[in-house]
């Protein structure tokens, strides 16, 4: 029971960030948290990387930027474009339209150097600070009311994979506040996890279970009273193959101090 709450608590978590930005919203769509939890875990829908994508673009002394890339939408249809860090921040790029070939095409952008007329591809995203596991969204709503296409870049990811191609990851909701997913498990398959930092255990031999698609998602909270920062290691456990998987992880200062800029 307690882990079925910490899995509602997140995806709700997630869906208000994104949702809270779109003028429609809806946090209880359980297809938006599925979509959400695929993007973190670098399995977008195939689908929606046909159509909506990003590549790296290296620039100046070893920085880089993030630009968007669309294709094959069905012309005339309308699409608002956000960003959504982890931390909770938003920004909305303006309403897109697709043309004749299928890219989207700016209409009205409030925010950055896009013009109306100016395809989304013009616009490149740096300069902004990441610290090690901390995902970016980028998220665009159709106008129609379907499920928003969601794809997420996290600049140092920590994660581990499986000899079988299932994968665990960590992802920084806050400075003392992680998300933990698992995709490719077999369906109910049962985890335990242990999380310690600082000499402390405040995770011990908690039991998960994978859902019927092989994901498991849970919140991880160092939750130190007099301390500001850290080093914590995770531990899980895989009942069904006895195989273990470590991740390290920075919390507080300690993830700070570990930004990089793109």
């Amino acid at each position: 029971m307690k882990h079925g709450l910490y899995l509602l608590f997140s995806l709700f978590f997630i869906s208000m960030q994104l949702y809270g930005a779109h003028r429609d919203p809806d946090p209880r769509s359980e297809k938006f948290a599925e979509q959400y939890l695929y993007g973190l875990l670098g399995a977008t829908k195939p689908e929606n990387t046909e159509k909506f994508s990003y590549r790296k673009e290296l620039h100046g002394k070893g920085s880089y930027g993030l630009r968007l890339q669309t294709k094959n939408f069905e012309p005339g249809t309308r699409y608002s474009c956000y960003t959504v860090n982890a931390m909770g921040g938003r920004t909305c790029m303006g309403l897109f339209i697709a043309d004749s070939n299928g890219s989207l095409i700016a209409q009205d952008p409030p925010y950055g150097p896009l013009k109306p007329g100016d395809p989304l591809e013009k616009f490149r995203l740096d300069g902004i600070g990441m610290s090690p596991s901390e995902p970016l969204s980028f998220a665009l709503y159709p106008e129609n009311g379907e499920e928003p296409l969601i794809i997420t870049y996290t600049d140092f990811p920590i994660e581990y994979k499986w000899k079988d191609g299932a994968q665990i990851s960590l992802h920084l909701m806050d400075l003392d506040k992680f998300f933990i997913a698992a995709s490719g498990l077999p369906p109910h398959e049962k985890i335990i996890w242990t999380a310690e930092t600082c000499g402390r255990i405040f995770f011990h031999d908690d039991e998960g279970e994978a859902n019927d698609k092989g994901q498991f998602a849970s919140i991880l909270m160092t939750g130190l009273q007099n301390k500001r920062s850290g080093i914590g290691k995770v531990t899980v456990y895989r009942k069904s193959s006895y195989e273990v998987a470590s991740m390290t992880f920075y919390w507080g200062e300690e993830s700070k101090k570990r930004r990089t800029n793109i």
